[in-house]
């Protein structure tokens, strides 16, 4: 990574966060949820806790600058995270459904998979004659929409379509790697042409640290430690003159 890729201290920024995950991780194990439907945002936000938690450091390792298509599609997966928290805190009704639907998903894991030697505890509350499983709510640009409405078509288009393509192998993407030249030959990029490492690790931090004050909102921990990272993350984008939604 050149100098001017790190200028604001961002990979010490996210390495700090990180260590602060972590940390909220460790206060909460043994902790039960809470009852009733509280249970369930509860259930979520750790959730959505320990997995950007274990991202953000493979995406730390990914940051030098010569991973560019790897740390988008990163990017991307932390952005779905930071808005289906919002969404769900918003919305404890989904927010249940969606969990519930952990039962007969996995029951249909199992039958696919054969093998007789995963377990999986299902929750033996679960009704399946009355379940729904909010299918509409699996859309990621529908969740998007309702979290951010004024914003969800450009921010969808910037953070999450085209990642997307490249995860899918969608034709899409094949411009970055294959560029098309005035006398019809092609030009082949190795390497991402999307190659703004401060820009994508930026909204990476910003993304990541916003799902963690909806983490520790949630869950009662890490709250002033979380401030005190969104105003170094707030410094950072004031020198490198950028904004964004987190």
């Amino acid at each position: 990574m050149e100098k001017s890729e790190d200028d604001a201290g961002l990979r010490v920024l996210l390495k700090d966060a990180i260590a602060e995950a972590e940390a909220m991780i460790e206060g909460l194990r043994g902790v039960a949820p809470p009852p009733g439907d509280d249970g369930y945002l509860w259930r979520w936000a750790f959730f959505y806790l320990v997995l950007s938690y274990d991202l953000a450091d493979s995406t730390l390792t990914l940051s030098d600058g010569r991973h560019n298509r790897a740390l988008l599609i990163l990017r991307r997966v932390m952005f779905e995270h930071m808005i289906r928290l919002k969404f769900y805190r918003r919305r404890p009704d989904i927010a249940r459904a969606h969990l519930d639907d952990f039962t007969p998903r996995a029951k249909l894991f199992q039958r696919r998979l054969k093998d007789d030697g995963l377990h999986i505890i299902l929750d033996p509350a679960f009704d399946e004659a009355l379940h729904d499983p909010q299918k509409k709510y699996r859309n990621f640009e529908i969740v998007l929409s309702e979290v951010l409405p004024e914003k969800a078509d450009e921010l969808y288009a910037q953070f999450y379509q085209y990642p997307s393509a490249l995860i899918h192998g969608d034709a899409f993407a094949s411009a970055d790697i294959i560029e098309m030249q005035a006398d019809d030959t092609v030009k082949v990029h190795g390497a991402s042409r999307r190659s703004n490492t401060n820009e994508t690790l930026y909204n990476y931090v910003a993304f990541f640290i916003s799902l963690l004050e909806d983490a520790s909102a949630q869950l009662g921990v890490g709250v002033d430690a979380i401030a005190a990272l969104r105003e170094r993350q707030d410094a950072a984008r004031r020198g490198l003159g950028m904004d964004i939604l987190a």
